[in-house]
Order: C-alpha cells, then sequence, then structure tokens
C-alpha cells in the first residue's frame, strides 16, 4: 500500500510577525518562519528590522539577551553590534568589525498596523507587498490566535471551498455573486450567503450576508463581510504562518467600520453612544468569527492533504485554486 503524499513545503508568501504598535524602539523579539529562526528588532529611530537568529561571529542566539544600542543590535554573547544592513559595525573589543560576519536580513513590510516578513525558499527577494486598506472609519482590532497543525494552503482554501460552508458552519444558498480573479499573488472571491440566527432581539432570522475576499500569497487574507439589512460591515484579517511542518501559527483579527445608521439594527439601538454601540456590535461579530473559524480546527488538525482531491459540482473554484496556489512553491 502507498504512502499517502507529503503536504506541500512551505509556501513562498509574506507572514505575520506581530502588531507593529507592539514592537517599541528597543524591543527585540524571536520568531521562528518555515523552520528558521529570526529576530524582529526596532531601532531607537524607529526602524523595524529583521535578521537571522543566529550571530554569525559564533552562533549566539541573538533574541536570547540581545540588546539594541541605538540604531544596532548587540550579541549577548561578545557585544558584536549589527545595523539594520545585517552587517557588524563593531565588536566587544574595539577591534576593528569584520566584513564577513554579516547576519542575514529578512524583507520587513509594515501593512495596516502589521508587521510582516517574507520567506523565499531560495532567499529570493519579493517581487510583491501586501497592500494598505483604508482604515478610516474602522474600529481598532480584536484579535486572537491558535496553534494548529494545518498548512497555509489547506487553511487558505477554505475561503473558496463552498461546500463546507454549509456542511460545517451551516450557511445556506452559497452563491457566487462575481467569479473567482487571479491576478498574479492576489485571489478575490465575492459570494452571498445565508444563515439563520437570533438577530438583534428579532428571535430567530434568516440573515444574507455578502463576503468579499482577497487572498495575497498564503499566509494573508482579508474579508469584508457586509450585512446590509442591518448596515454592518466587518473587516475580517486570517494570517497563517508555518513555523515548521506540522505546526503552524493561525490569528484572526475583526475590525468594524462604525456604525451610522443605529436604527437599522433595532430602534433601541439609537439610544446608546455610538462609541458604545460599535463596541457592543464588534465583540458580538468577534464572537460569530471566532465561533467559525474554531469549527474547522478538528477537521484542519486531522485531514490529510489529497494533490488530487475527487472535486465535484458544488465544491466551489477548489482547482482554480490549488492552480493559483502552484506559483508560491520553488
Amino acid at each position: 500500500m502507498s504512502e499517502p503524499a507529503p503536504a506541500p513545503g512551505f509556501p513562498n508568501s509574506w507572514y505575520f510577525l506581530g502588531f507593529a504598535r507592539d514592537l517599541r524602539p528597543g524591543t527585540v523579539w524571536s520568531r521562528t518562519v518555515a523552520g528558521q529562526d529570526l529576530v524582529v528588532f526596532r531601532t531607537a529611530s524607529g526602524r523595524a528590522c529583521a535578521v537571522d537568529a543566529y550571530c554569525p561571529h559564533m552562533g549566539a542566539h541573538l533574541g536570547c539577551g540581545g540588546t539594541v544600542q541605538g540604531e544596532a543590535l548587540r550579541c549577548p554573547f561578545h557585544g558584536f553590534l549589527f545595523d539594520p544592513s545585517g552587517a557588524c559595525v563593531a565588536t566587544g573589543y574595539g577591534t576593528p568589525p569584520p566584513a564577513r560576519a554579516k547576519a542575514s536580513t529578512w524583507p520587513l513590510h509594515e501593512v495596516n498596523g502589521f508587521l510582516m516578513t517574507y520567506y523565499h525558499r531560495g532567499r529570493m527577494p519579493p517581487d510583491w507587498t501586501p497592500p494598505e486598506v483604508d482604515r478610516e472609519g474602522w474600529t481598532p482590532l480584536l484579535s486572537r490566535v491558535w496553534e494548529l497543525r494545518g498548512h497555509p494552503q489547506d487553511i487558505a482554501e477554505n475561503s473558496v471551498d463552498l461546500g463546507h460552508m454549509g456542511a460545517v458552519h451551516l450557511y445556506t444558498d452559497v452563491a457566487f455573486v462575481e467569479p473567482v480573479q487571479t491576478v498574479g499573488p492576489r485571489l478575490q472571491a465575492r459570494y452571498a450567503l445565508h444563515r439563520s440566527a437570533e438577530a438583534f432581539g428579532r428571535g430567530r432570522h434568516q440573515t444574507r450576508a455578502e463576503a468579499d475576499i482577497k487572498v495575497y500569497g498564503l499566509g494573508y487574507t482579508v474579508a469584508d463581510l457586509t450585512v446590509a439589512e442591518f448596515g454592518i460591515r466587518t473587516r475580517h484579517f486570517v494570517f497563517v504562518t508555518p513555523v515548521v511542518l506540522g505546526k503552524t501559527i493561525f490569528r484572526i483579527a475583526l475590525s468594524l467600520r462604525r456604525i451610522s445608521e443605529p436604527h437599522r439594527i433595532h430602534r433601541l439601538c439609537t439610544l446608546l453612544p455610538r462609541r458604545l454601540l460599535d463596541r457592543v456590535i464588534r465583540a458580538a461579530a468577534f464572537r460569530t468569527f471566532t465561533h467559525d473559524v474554531e469549527q474547522d480546527f478538528e477537521i484542519l488538525d486531522h485531514k490529510l492533504f489529497l494533490p488530487a482531491p475527487r472535486l465535484v459540482a458544488g465544491d466551489g473554484p477548489v482547482g482554480r485554486y490549488r492552480a493559483w496556489a502552484r506559483q508560491f512553491y520553488c
């Protein structure tokens, strides 16, 4: 009996490292991305940088006791200093810095309040970056993180797997509003979906939502969900960062477009201060978002990757998604 095919290796993509606000000047983080250890730090002037974790001098881990001194990262072992380009600019002895003692750097992109790095199996530089989104009129983010066994490609595939939305999440009448579009590293899908649920004191209610999903590489997804009936729009972020094969950090974040017509939700909502109403609706939306993603976890933790799935009508454009995803592997 033949062995099942392994899941694909690490995709060449941008991956989430943390929220930019948390990396203050002088802060040093240790991270593992696609089986490689790196260190992220912010200099005194505010520049964010990422380098390989191990000092090229004698191998000390720069994130374990390393500190920021001005515009450089100090190795805890011998006091060597490395600037944002990875160059050694000083030794701990006052001797000339060795030109060959250069720390390899990682591409770092600060976008939408997120710090992201680019992994490429061959260490090639990125030829694209995740775009900015409009944040005017949106609330601050709520966020949560888990550790999963799921592979980034499997997790992002859920965005076009229409069949599981009924079987797992109990949505009905899921249908595309526009055909799936792929342009380079971006895949965009727009579809409508319905679900019966308790809705703002109105009892059981059949609610229609429209999702506009943009997948950038295999580590970053932005989805705007609009419930026109209630005048509610939420923005959902999904970050999938592979740590090692078989271990993935899965983070979600959600922001709410500030409510402008509270009477559409419920007439009593007009009595609440607007910022309080925003917090209440955002918290309710985040609970639903969290519940939905957690419904996938047991499946993702135990599913087998099938390189040639036996697709049928009703699955959604999974085949097209997989053809698009092939570009992210060397």
